[in-house]
């Protein structure tokens, strides 16, 4: 059947999208491999690599032919929909390109070479400071990236914050007015709860690791079972290692895992693989004839979170999965578990006690690490703080809301990369991620009444179904809050995610 000229102008407007969606993946490629290959020496062609990129990128979404094809269905000055004609998705899709070109528009050719330059030798100079545990050699990089940030923040513009025009890059329709009275709530809640939990739980279920040692090649083979059958294919995926676990998909059928292995503790790399898988198989399952367009793209960073932290936490953290995992990891690793029966791993993969870094932090505490990152970056962009005084302040936070202080400034202010990557803005999707899984949970239980057996029989599939047709399928067909409420059937509330925490930590 013969396409209508409507069709045909569409097809065109992806296909100019796609191009640049390939530049983008080789970006990430050159990324991952910085992160898991790349020789020291190699900083400088990666970063001339990196200033390429970005500028063919922003030229192909700013080009005039792009403008042309967009402007044929929208209206780039007042966003209308200029052909009702298009399927519901197809205007979802003409909306956030609209998005997409007019944040491309105000971040110029210029500011993005500056910006992709200053992130690029910043990302070196925190990991040569992070092993020497000195802020110092980092702060001159933190200064500018906190400069060119400001910077970012007038051209996109704001009405309240600066910090705001960051936050709708990474979680649209969300502002530094909402999350303020969210993570108050949280610390309300929180706190009271963390205090009780710690006067009620069974101490001895802290060291029932200590002295074991638990080899990295039987940590690998449990790590590439799990992500196999959370329903990642053999050939779609690839775990490294890295310092610090991430993700990077360059399309649904190539998907860049890490994690981090530590043979005193085999959960470190195992929990993370399970993050990470979760991050992976959203990827997976965007719907790839739309690859290119915001049809296939993640809807926000905080959905993203919610698939990894619903797979690492409300499934990786439940009694029944470790029951389903007792057994081989008892096969895996015999020395170290001996002695050590289902009950005392559960309870000690549940243990909660305030810990200094975040990515090995439990359920109970690791919101309250995301409000001290929330807090320090808001004073960094209003200017009420300032980046010298950053390990001080970061010891006086940890202290206020944690009750302990970093020895160094490495499992200090120096313990995450976001900063060396310019990603000032993205670390409140972390605790968003929680609150949507929590609800996403609690939808998935109600609606699957054998859940808990399926996933003690090592049975995952229901789950990656429910996300699939739940989240996956739509890209960002829909903003953040209202793809969750439409996945739960109900309005969006912190209050499941709250009530999983207390159920579960107070029984």
């Amino acid at each position: 059947m013969e396409l209508t000229i409507l069709e045909k102008n569409y097809k065109k407007l992806c296909n100019h999208a796609k191009q640049a969606a390939v530049l983008a993946s080789a970006l990430r490629l050159i990324e991952w491999d910085q992160e898991t290959n790349m020789p020291s020496l190699g900083t400088e062609l990666k970063t001339e690599q990196n200033k390429l990129l970005h500028e063919l990128i922003h030229k192909q979404m700013t080009s005039k032919k792009y403008i042309k094809l967009l402007s044929g269905f929208i209206s780039i000055e007042t966003g209308e929909v200029l052909t009702p004609d298009l399927k519901p998705e197809e205007i979802a899709c003409v909306k956030q390109m609209r998005k997409d070109y007019l944040h491309a528009k105000k971040l110029n050719a210029s500011f993005l070479k500056k910006f992709t330059e200053a992130t690029t030798l910043s990302l070196d100079a925190w990991k040569e400071a992070k092993k020497t545990a000195s802020f110092k050699a980092f702060a001159p990089h933190l200064e500018k990236i906190v400069a060119l940030t400001k910077k970012k923040s007038d051209l996109l513009g704001y009405q309240n914050h600066p910090y705001d025009a960051l936050l709708d890059i990474y979680e649209p329709e969300t502002s530094v007015l909402l999350l303020d009275t969210v993570f108050s709530s949280l610390k309300e809640k929180i706190l009271p709860l963390l205090e009780k939990i710690q006067h009620t739980q069974d101490k001895s279920f802290e060291t029932i690791f200590e002295g074991k040692t638990f080899p990295i090649e039987q940590q690998k083979k449990l790590c590439t079972d799990v992500l196999l059958k959370m329903g990642l294919s053999p050939n779609n995926h690839h775990l490294a290692e890295t310092a610090h676990p991430f993700c990077s998909a360059l399309s649904s059928d190539d998907i860049r895992l890490t994690t981090h292995f530590n043979e005193n503790n085999f959960l470190q790399a195992f929990l993370a693989t399970i993050h990470e898988g979760g991050h992976g198989l959203y990827e997976a399952n965007l719907p790839k004839k739309y690859f290119g367009t915001p049809l296939a793209e993640a809807a926000s960073f905080g959905i993203h979170e919610s698939q990894s932290r619903i797979w690492e936490t409300c499934i990786g953290h439940s009694k029944p999965f470790w029951a389903s995992y007792y057994p081989k990891i008892k096969e895996l690793f015999p020395k170290a578990l001996e002695h050590v029966c289902l009950e005392k791993l559960y309870g000690h993969v549940n243990f909660v006690k305030p810990t200094l870094i975040r990515i090995f932090s439990d359920e109970v505490t690791y919101n309250l690490h995301i409000i001290l990152r929330y807090e320090i970056e808001k004073g960094l962009l209003d200017g009420s703080l300032k980046v010298k005084d950053l390990p001080e302040i970061w010891r006086e936070k940890m202290q206020n809301l944690l009750g302990i202080s970093p020895k160094n400034d490495s499992e200090g202010c120096l313990q995450d990369i976001h900063w060396s990557l310019g990603l000032i803005g993205y670390f409140p999707s972390y605790s968003l991620g929680n609150l949507y899984a929590g609800a996403l949970f609690s939808s998935l239980i109600n609606t699957h009444p054998d859940l808990n057996k399926e996933i003690a029989d090592s049975n995952f599939l229901s789950i990656k179904e429910f996300l699939n047709q739940k989240i996956h399928q739509f890209g960002r067909q829909y903003p953040p809050k209202l793809l969750i409420e439409k996945a739960i059937n109900k309005t969006f509330s912190p209050d499941p995610y709250i009530n999983y925490l207390t159920n579960k930590y107070i029984k």
